[in-house]
């Protein structure tokens, strides 16, 4: 059982040509959560120390495929992983909302036709669904062309919000009030991608600044800016932008892990 709360980024590019894709890992008392499976997610919990096989939940915000890309992969791979081990393969839960986890049940129909994975599929809501323990989590719906919902995991000794992708919405500001980590969309400077990125379902840096600066997490973390933010300095920016006075904007290029304690 982990004594600290654990949050590591493990993808937080808009897109594979700047860097691997949204996923992040949660440790959480005796569960290891994975929010989003972006581009090669095995690859990516392995180069920061982690192990797929202890991976116990996996939380799929919307069906695009810097999101979701890695998901059979992830599932197919785990199971591969375990071969060799004498202690049972973890059944892995499987958490969303009931029109993402039928895309992702047709992602391992098309991709894997020949296997059956044991799964447990959790059907989320807006109302907090317990997953074991004191593991919960509860749907935060957002504004984006396809099907996409936010999630506010949350046991007793810790909240961690996610945005997902989203454009701006004001009901966020209750909905994310009070975590101890946002984790939330920064597409870019309003003055590099233009408002008009609201009504392709995104937020900018300054968007995100104000959500947290009405939500008041101890850490914000910044997620899906695009290649030009490679660049340390306009990184820089971007993160003043995200953040607020007594908030803890965490930079996702370090890999160091966010450490919440007792």
């Amino acid at each position: 059982m982990t004594t600290d709360i654990l949050v590591t980024t493990l993808g937080h590019w808009s897109n594979s040509s700047a860097g691997p894709t949204t996923s992040f890992h949660l440790a959480v008392d005796d569960a290891e959560v994975m929010l989003d499976v972006g581009v090669d997610p095995v690859g990516r919990l392995q180069a920061a120390g982690l192990s797929p096989t202890d991976v116990t939940h996996v939380y799929v915000s919307h069906l695009h495929s810097d999101h979701a890309g890695g998901f059979a992969n992830f599932v197919f791979t785990r199971s591969l992983l375990n071969r060799e081990g004498d202690v049972p393969l973890l059944k892995l839960t499987v958490v969303g909302h009931p029109s993402v986890l039928a895309g992702l049940k047709e992602l391992l129909q098309v991709q894997y036709p020949e296997r059956v994975f044991d799964l447990a599929w959790v059907e989320c809501a807006e109302e907090a669904v317990a997953l074991g323990g004191q593991l919960t989590m509860r749907l935060v719906p957002t504004d984006h062309p396809v099907p996409c919902y936010g999630v506010v995991v949350e046991t007793d000794r810790a909240k961690i919000g996610f945005t997902a992708d989203t454009g701006p919405v004001p009901s966020h500001q209750h909905d994310f009030a009070g975590c101890d980590v946002l984790i939330g969309e920064a597409f870019g400077l309003t003055r590099d991608v233009g408002e008009s990125i609201h009504r392709r379902g995104h937020m900018t840096a300054e968007d995100l600044g104000e959500l947290v600066a009405a939500t008041r997490p101890k850490f914000a973390l910044p997620f899906h800016f695009g290649q030009e933010y490679a660049d340390a300095d306009k990184r820089a920016e971007l993160l003043s932008a995200c953040g607020a006075a007594d908030v803890t904007t965490v930079d996702p290029v370090d890999a160091k892990p966010i450490t919440i304690g007792d």
